[in-house]
């Protein structure tokens, strides 16, 4: 076995190479088989942590469901965080389809089909809509033949109150209520 001397580094004669003490070699010995019990175990801890792995995932989407902003408006940014870049500002009721959520940011797409994160503190649950046609006439009750009680134009923003067949109660910023078609706006998802 080669010694270290002090005061001497520890290479070999070419320079190079470390002095390493020998060490006999293990006898090659017959393979050691894992119980069969082990192997239907390991099978079986696997499958439950993706049961509840794929649990958790729909769970969260779940409790997502359907979002808007709840509060005067959201920074919509390029990642979660604040350090990411601001890509625009969406006003109060501007409605989301969920997509994500990663600590307390979601990623959501609008009805234009535009990508961004927002944060949790300004996101409520819940539908919220966007007139989608030109023009919406917003009815007294869920029917044609209903009176129109105003109309807004392409853009107006709402949140969703109740749902009866093909209709929407809404109520605007100003809380002023009425029905709109559902082929009119597009509505969280």
């Amino acid at each position: 076995c080669p010694s270290i001397t002090p005061g001497k580094p520890p290479w070999g004669p070419d320079g190079r190479t470390a002095l390493i003490a020998a060490q006999p070699e293990a006898a090659p010995g017959p393979r050691r088989r894992r119980p069969e019990h082990s192997r239907k175990r390991r099978i079986m801890i696997r499958a439950v942590t993706l049961t509840a792995l794929l649990s958790l995932v729909a769970a969260s989407s779940a409790a997502a469901g359907e979002i808007y902003v709840e509060g005067a408006s959201a920074r919509m940014r390029s990642g979660p965080g604040t350090n990411y870049s601001i890509l625009w500002e969406a006003p109060r009721f501007t409605p989301f389809e969920y997509l994500a959520k990663y600590k307390d940011w979601y990623a959501v797409r609008d009805f234009e089909g535009d990508v961004a994160w927002v944060q949790e503190s300004v996101i409520g649950a819940g539908k919220a809509a966007i007139v989608t046609n030109k023009k919406a006439n917003i009815r007294s009750a869920p029917s044609q033949e209903s009176g129109i009680v105003f109309w807004v134009e392409k853009g107006y923003l709402f949140r969703v109150l109740d749902q009866k067949g093909d209709w929407y109660k809404v109520r605007d910023k100003d809380n002023s209520e009425g029905w709109v078609n559902a082929p009119l706006v597009w509505v969280s998802r």
